[in-house]
């Protein structure tokens, strides 16, 4: 099994933000077996140049590198990246690949 990662916002400006969280670890733990959560913090500059800093939960999940594990992965944080109104998510593969993906 490789390692794979989602992080996501804690989005606390988000009603009901502890349950999606509650939820996406239930649907990890459910496909995966586990996971791992880790509170960090995030940054990055907006498109008018500003930092934006902001407390995430990082995901870790143990997986075999799969085509159907990698699909499952990418559209969990795709679905829970939508509720928490996300602009775009961080996705770490099990190959080590990492993808910011937008969502739409």
């Amino acid at each position: 099994m490789k390692e794979a990662r989602i992080v996501m916002p804690c989005a606390s400006s988000i009603d009901g933000w502890g349950d999606i969280h509650n939820r996406l670890t239930h649907g990890l733990c459910h496909i995966f077996g586990g996971c791992t959560k880790t509170i960090g913090s995030g940054c990055w500059f907006d498109p008018k140049g500003k930092m934006i800093a902001e407390t995430v939960l990082i995901y870790d999940v143990a997986m075999d590198d799969t085509d159907a594990n990698v699909g499952h992965l990418c559209r969990i944080a795709e679905h829970y990246g939508r509720e928490l109104k996300q602009h775009s998510i961080y996705v770490r593969r099990p190959d080590g690949r990492v993808f910011i993906t937008e969502l739409k």
